[in-house]
């Protein structure tokens, strides 16, 4: 009974401590359960699969069996030219007989040379002073400073 006794007093004294570790174990649990549920109602809205051998699934012939039509005496093209047509033969006749060829090209093109006016660009010594207004042109019209990455060390 010593033991006992001792628990008893155990709980009683530390009750604080039992009720924040018991809360945590229930939330635990909680949580647990409800991952559960949220898992199995995902589950329960994805379709399932069909499965690739199913032989009660309803598959499509590959080919459409070919309707036969009754066999019937079938009239020979005449070979009698009528009066309309003898012309349309002869046109035609011509016209297979007629060699094709592309059309040539009568006159070559030519490109003109450009006409060169001016003098070539020839390197001309700069002042210092030019130097410097074009470094301080240079400066106003590029980007600014604070736009510009900063030196990696």
């Amino acid at each position: 009974m010593n033991i006992v006794e001792t628990l008893i007093k155990l709980i009683i004294n530390n009750a604080f401590i039992f009720v924040i570790v018991g809360g945590i174990i229930f939330n635990v649990v909680q949580r647990f359960i409800a991952q559960s549920k949220e898992e199995e109602q995902q589950r329960s809205k994805r379709a399932p699969m069909p499965p690739v051998n199913n032989p009660s699934r309803r598959e499509r012939p590959r080919y459409r069996p070919v309707k036969e039509e009754p066999k019937t005496a079938r009239r020979e093209p005449e070979t009698v030219l009528s009066a309309e047509t003898n012309p349309l033969q002869e046109k035609l006749e011509e016209l297979k007989n007629r060699s094709y060829h592309e059309p040539s090209i009568q006159k070559k093109i030519t490109v003109d040379k450009p006409k060169i006016t001016g003098e070539k660009n020839v390197f001309k010594p700069i002042s210092r002073k030019e130097a410097v207004q074009g470094v301080v042109w240079s400066e106003i019209l590029g980007p600014p400073k604070s736009k510009q990455r900063k030196y990696k060390r």
